[in-house]
């Protein structure tokens, strides 16, 4: 993530946007909230064409201890998700207050959460196929 001087001010310029990377063969997907902010330079004027930079917060949600071929397994991988993404969105709007809006917090939360489903959603079928593979080995 990249940190901005004490001598700037943040400001939201676009909504949320969040990656999401699994990390596979250690049981845990990388949740990523990310916000596009303007830079403006503090001082005696206003900065014009101050440039857009995007900054993210990581986190990594784990699933080593949840079996993911059931629903429940499932259930608590997603509510992990979406406690880390409100976490994520909620550290970028503490490093820059005032840059980020109610509507923009539940955007950001919302744009990493549903960018997390195609890694959530690789992770469980690769749970269930482990599952058929050990039931039919019986």
């Amino acid at each position: 993530m990249r940190s901005l001087t004490v001598a700037s001010v943040a400001a939201l310029a676009l909504i949320a946007t969040a990656a999401v990377a699994q990390d596979e063969g250690h049981g845990s997907v990388t949740v990523r909230a990310s916000h596009n902010v303007t830079v403006q330079q503090v001082g005696t004027g206003y900065a014009t064409g101050a440039p857009i930079d995007l900054v993210s917060v990581s986190h990594r949600v784990s699933y080593q201890d949840l079996d993911l071929a059931t629903p429940a397994g499932q259930r608590a991988l997603k509510r992990r998700i979406e406690d880390k993404a409100r976490e994520g969105c909620r550290q970028i709007s503490q490093l820059y207050p005032g840059a980020i809006s109610e509507t923009s917090q539940r955007e950001c939360v919302a744009a990493a959460v549903k960018d997390a489903m195609p890694e959530e959603d690789a992770a469980v079928a690769s749970a269930r196929e482990n599952s058929s593979r050990r039931t039919a080995n019986r």
